[in-house]
């Protein structure tokens, strides 16, 4: 049933993706591949003032389809790239959030390049001799700025860019409401069981969107 989360739909089309349907359409697809378990080799590298929401639909997307098994989520460029990599591996969809990339950063760059097209992945824990695994983790990065991700011109495959529009920028009843769309709780309440029902059942549906 499109018609119980075209609310949900409106902020990747018109929000994330700032209405842009190619891009829109095309991301879509990669999280249809993150779902059966692919590797997609293209890290969505979103930008754009505070406020503008653009965390909300992928944490939407890896906590209320994926679940905390499958997703991970940083905000420090040393756990994410550092030695040891218990908390990373074994994961299908990592948000990273202000890691404190730059784009001249060429050392940082080249690790992420590795990590978002490799099918293998080094396994090491603390103490133990490290693995290689099979790698089918994706990776989506936030930033408030606007040089955090090397890009190399247009004919870079790995990245794709998104422009976030900012015209939901402090609407506080938009914002509530598509938390409640989402089943997450808001700032000043939890949600309510019939809330929550609701919103585990528009889950299911955006799933098989």
């Amino acid at each position: 049933d499109e018609d119980c989360i075209k609310d949900i739909l409106y902020h990747y089309k018109e929000v994330i993706f700032g209405g842009h349907k190619q891009a829109f359409e095309h991301y879509f697809k990669c999280l249809k591949m993150i779902l059966m378990g692919k590797k997609c080799g293209v890290g969505l590298g979103l930008s754009s003032a505070q406020g503008t929401g653009k965390n909300l639909g992928f944490e939407y997307f890896a906590k209320k389809i994926l679940g905390k098994k499958y997703y991970g989520y940083y905000d420090n460029l040393e756990d994410l790239t550092g030695r040891f990599t218990a908390l990373s591996s074994c994961k299908i969809f990592t948000i990273c959030d202000e890691l404190g990339t730059w784009s001249g950063d060429t050392k940082t760059s080249n690790k992420l390049k590795s990590m978002i097209t490799n099918p293998d992945a080094k396994k090491e824990l603390k103490g133990k001799d490290a693995l290689i695994i099979d790698d089918y983790n994706n990776y989506v990065f936030f930033s408030n700025f606007e040089n955090f991700l090397k890009v190399e011109g247009k004919g870079d495959r790995r990245y794709m860019i998104a422009e976030v529009s900012e015209h939901k920028k402090g609407n506080k009843d938009y914002f509530d409401n598509l938390c409640i769309q989402m089943g997450f709780d808001l700032k000043n309440r939890n949600l309510t069981e019939d809330e929550k029902h609701e919103a585990a059942l528009r889950a299911k549906h955006f799933h098989h969107y």
